[in-house]
């Protein structure tokens, strides 16, 4: 999956108000909400669990290489997530001995 779609933050900046775009895509899931709530913009990671696709909000823009680090720590959790999940799944699946 492609990364780092995004140059720079002048990029970013660059965007102005009536852009006719409403996202900006880094991804690997991470992408950035063009003016949300009046004028910020927001970063989003989008990942799945148990074939449901998630949405975790990473906060407003501050920088893109904050963001990407912030990506970076919540694909780590929802991996994380995800094996500890298919683990209690298959011991609940498993049959008891009697």
């Amino acid at each position: 999956m492609a990364r780092h779609l995004i140059p720079s933050n002048a990029t970013i900046k660059a965007v102005k108000p009536g852009d006719p775009r409403s996202r900006l895509t880094d991804g690997a899931g991470l992408y950035l909400r063009l003016f949300v709530k009046g004028g910020s913009h927001g970063w989003r990671y989008d990942y799945s669990l148990n074939g449901r696709r998630n949405t975790l909000s990473l906060g407003t823009y501050v920088g893109l290489a904050l963001a990407r680090k912030k990506a970076e720590e919540a694909r780590k959790l929802a991996t994380t997530i995800a094996t500890v999940w298919r683990r209690a799944s298959s011991v609940r699946r498993s049959p008891t001995k009697s």
